[in-house]
């Protein structure tokens, strides 16, 4: 197979970390696209759909404490099918609120101690990584709650040094996002052959800063249609409609993001913006990009969108970008390179189809981000 590069696939690379499906950075592979079949016939294939993302709302809204209800026996009962296992099996526990649920329903269900495990961090973290640092506190504290057994692999700078080019080879492609998984696995694979993890809460339930900044934004053009466009013109009730950018610090940023336009301020807290790659790369990049513009990702993907609030819009665009490209395939191409299978009770269909269906302002709510969770 050729080797030479994708350059539309690369140059999405530098805006999201990633490439993105179906593109990869080689421009004859190509990956197949979730929720779909490949059929081989007499040398031609074919891909069709067999499963897609359903974000119309149901009939009627659906209580608070009804959906509640169902997201408790929906995730409960995908955590029992993922402890189906005729190997070894434990659970990643960070000490937040999707590995503490998982392995709370762990326990639940079985007699016997779960296994947990947790990355630490030798060196001392500040700013944006104080939380990670947090996360030896309170997975210790929830293991002692639920009684695990409960390991630990504390990583320095030095040692992420040193295997760095054994994660890049994992990869096998540019990739810039998360790579603490495959240090983790390092330990796990020293107790069991499965895993069972938290991932695709945060794209199910909103918690990142795309997700914060939905309702904000969609209440500051509201503010700006009328007039109130800058910090002086807000009154109290109006700084507090815009929580948690309620501060002039904050109220700043929102405003330097806002846009009518979902996949506009979506390109603005890319790493690169399109704007800043026509400086970033070089004049041959895009002589071999080839004929036409440079599109922006969030284009196309909002183009076909189907969620009917704010929130719902950006979680429906994570889902088919960031989750798939980013989240997941670090996940398994990173504990597979230690022979680690990751199972994902969050991403149960069941519960997907379920949790895509209820209003936004029931996944954050007055600032909690993952409410109903």
């Amino acid at each position: 197979i050729s080797r030479n590069l994708n350059y539309q696939a690369l140059y999405e690379y530098f805006a999201l970390k990633n490439t993105s499906a179906p593109d990869t950075a080689f421009a004859d592979i190509r990956q197949l696209l979730p929720g779909h079949f490949l059929y081989w016939q007499n040398g031609v294939t074919a891909d069709r759909t067999y499963w897609q993302l359903d974000f119309t709302p149901p009939p009627a809204a659906i209580a608070e404490d009804e959906a509640v209800d169902e997201i408790y026996r929906l995730l409960k009962d995908a955590v029992k099918i993922r402890m189906n296992c005729d190997v070894p099996y434990g659970a990643y526990l960070s000490g937040g609120v999707d590995s503490s649920s998982i392995v709370s329903l762990m326990s639940l269900q079985q007699t016997q101690s779960v296994i947990t495990f947790c990355l630490g961090y030798d060196d001392e973290a500040s700013g944006q990584f104080y939380g990670k640092a947090q996360d030896i506190h309170y997975s210790r504290m929830v293991a002692e709650r639920l009684g695990t057994t409960h390991h630990e692999y504390i990583i320095d700078s030095a040692k992420f040094a040193e295997e760095l080019p054994a994660v890049v080879s994992a990869f096998d492609e540019p990739f810039s996002g998360t790579i603490s998984t495959y240090f983790l696995s390092t330990l796990i694979k020293q107790h069991v052959k499965v895993a069972i993890s938290g991932d695709g809460a945060d794209e199910l339930f909103g918690s990142y800063l795309p997700h914060r900044l939905a309702f904000p934004i969609e209440k500051y053009l509201v503010l700006k249609n009328s007039g109130k466009a800058d910090w002086g013109d807000l009154d109290k009730t109006d700084r507090s409609r815009l929580s948690p950018f309620d501060t002039p610090e904050q109220f700043a940023f929102l405003r330097s993001v806002a846009d009518q336009n979902i996949a506009r301020w979506r390109d603005r807290l890319s790493v690169f913006t399109c704007s800043e790659m026509q400086n970033l790369l070089s004049d041959d990049f895009f002589h071999f990009m080839g004929a036409g513009s440079p599109g922006n990702i969030y284009k196309s993907i909002s183009a076909g969108l189907k969620s009917i609030d704010a929130l719902n819009q950006v979680l429906e665009m994570d889902q088919k970008e960031l989750l798939p490209n980013q989240i997941l395939p670090f996940v398994d191409r990173l504990s597979m390179a230690h022979s680690i299978e990751v199972r994902c009770p969050f991403l149960d269909y069941r519960l997907v189809e379920f949790v895509n269906r209820l209003s936004g302002k029931l996944k954050i709510k007055n600032g909690i981000n993952k409410y109903i969770l």
